[in-house]
C-alpha cells in the first residue's frame, strides 16, 4: 500500500491537487493522509510574540484545522469513489517546512502531494512558497506539485529533464517507472544542449538510463536554445502535450544548471503541468 501525504491550506487549488492524486493512483491501494500544518498561521500571527495569547490561539487553530480536514475527507470520499483508497486526518501545530520531513519518515510516506495557487506557479502563495522550500530541503520521498485547478489527464506522455551528470539508479527512478508502467506511458528524456557536448561520463550515465528504462517507450530529446533552461523545457512540454514533468533534485550538486537557475522557481511563471521532484538516493 502506498502512503501519500497531502498537505492542504483548504483552498480550492489544494483540493484539486488531492483529486488529481486520487486519479493518478486510482489502480493502487493507497492511504492518503489529509494534513494541515497550522503552525504556519501561528508563526505569522501577531499573537506569536505574546506567549499567553499564543497558547490561547493554539486550541482555536487546532479545532479549525481538524474541522477543515474532516470536510476535505468527506468531499474526497464523495468525489473520488475509490474503494481501494483510505483516508486519515493529520494535523500539526508546527510549520509545514519544519515538521514535514520528520512526518515523512515516521509515517513511511511514499509521496507528498501539494498544489499551487495564484498566478506565479510554484513560488506564489502559502502552498507555493512552501513547495520551493521543501524541494530545497530535499525530502526523503517524491514530491508531486499539481498546478492551479489542473484537470486530470491520463499521463500517457511523461518527461524527465536531466543533464546526465549523475548516475541513475532503479531506486531513484522507481516512481517514474511505476507511473509509466501503470499508464503504459512514453518517457521523453530532455537534455538542453547538443548531443556532441556530452562527455564520457555523461554518455555512460545516459546509456545506463536507457537500460534502466528498458521496456518503456523512451525517447532522448536534445534541445538547443539561447533562452533560459526553464523556458526551453516548459515550451517543449507544452508544445508536445506532455502530461507530467519530472526531475531529480541533487541537493549538493551546485553545478547542476537545471536547479542552479533554478528551474524550481522559473520552470514556468504560470505552471501548466504536474511537476514530480524525485529525491536523490540517500
Amino acid at each position: 500500500m502506498k502512503n501519500i501525504l497531502f498537505a492542504t491550506d483548504f483552498s480550492k487549488e489544494a483540493y484539486c491537487a488531492l483529486y488529481y492524486a486520487t486519479r493518478l493512483f486510482k489502480n493502487e491501494e493507497c492511504k492518503f493522509y489529509i494534513s494541515n500544518f497550522f503552525g504556519d498561521k501561528r508563526d505569522t500571527s501577531v499573537y506569536r510574540i505574546v506567549n499567553e495569547e499564543d497558547y490561547k490561539l493554539i486550541p482555536q487553530l487546532k479545532a479549525k484545522s481538524l474541522e477543515g480536514c474532516k470536510e476535505v475527507m468527506h468531499n474526497i470520499v464523495r468525489d473520488s469513489g475509490r474503494e481501494n483508497h483510505q483516508f486519515e486526518i493529520f494535523t500539526s501545530d508546527q510549520a509545514l517546512v519544519t515538521a514535514l520531513p520528520a512526518v515523512v519518515i515516521k509515517k513511511n510516506i511514499d509521496f507528498v502531494v501539494m498544489g499551487t495557487r495564484g498566478h506565479s506557479g510554484v513560488v506564489d502563495g502559502f502552498i507555493g512558497s512552501n513547495t520551493s522550500k521543501l524541494i530545497e530541503e530535499s525530502l526523503a520521498c517524491p514530491l508531486l506539485v499539481v498546478p492551479k485547478e489542473r484537470d486530470f489527464t491520463s499521463p500517457q506522455k511523461l518527461a524527465l529533464a536531466t543533464e546526465f551528470r549523475k548516475p541513475f539508479s532503479s531506486a531513484i527512478l522507481k516512481p517514474l517507472i511505476e507511473l509509466a508502467t501503470s499508464f503504459e506511458s512514453s518517457i521523453s528524456i530532455i537534455y538542453v544542449g547538443e548531443e556532441e557536448e556530452l562527455n564520457k561520463k555523461q554518455i555512460e550515465n545516459r546509456n545506463n538510463l536507457r537500460k534502466l528504462l528498458k521496456g518503456i517507450d523512451t525517447h532522448i530529446i536534445y534541445l538547443s536554445s539561447d533562452e533560459e533552461i526553464s523556458k526551453t523545457i516548459s515550451d517543449y512540454i507544452k508544445t508536445k502535450g506532455i502530461n507530467l514533468l519530472s526531475m531529480i533534485y541533487y541537493k549538493h550538486e551546485f553545478f547542476e544548471k537545471i536547479f542552479r537557475e533554478p528551474v524550481v522557481k522559473k520552470i514556468d511563471h504560470h505552471l501548466a503541468f504536474p511537476f514530480l521532484v524525485l529525491p536523490e538516493e540517500k
